[in-house]
């Protein structure tokens, strides 16, 4: 991993990684997410991939759709785990603001 083109960013996030595993739980491990918080969730929600990004970031965004009842699921065509700004910022303008006109 240290010959990857993202060694060093990741370094940089290092210090992080407790707080992804307190977040996460047993779900960076493998054990399937539970329904529960996700089922009682009465705010609209957006989940988004990269189409490019992680089999195991595509699969979690499809396990948790399956859990929310009100949810939207946008792929975001060519792009990878930290989508570029101009891919991510119309389709957040379209779910925060979009629904207003719909």
């Amino acid at each position: 991993m240290r010959e990857s083109p993202f060694w060093d960013h990741s370094v940089s996030l290092a210090h992080t990684i407790p707080y992804d595993a307190k977040v996460m739980g047993d779900t960076m491990a493998g054990k399937r997410l539970s329904p529960e918080p996700w089922s009682s969730i009465s705010i609209p929600t957006l989940v988004m991939t990269g189409s490019e990004t992680f089999p195991w970031v595509q699969n979690g965004a499809r396990e948790l759709m399956n859990h929310l009842p009100i949810a939207e699921y946008r792929q975001l065509p060519g792009q990878e785990h930290i989508p570029a700004d101009d891919a991510l910022a119309p389709v957040l303008v379209d779910f925060f603001l979009g629904k207003r006109e719909r």
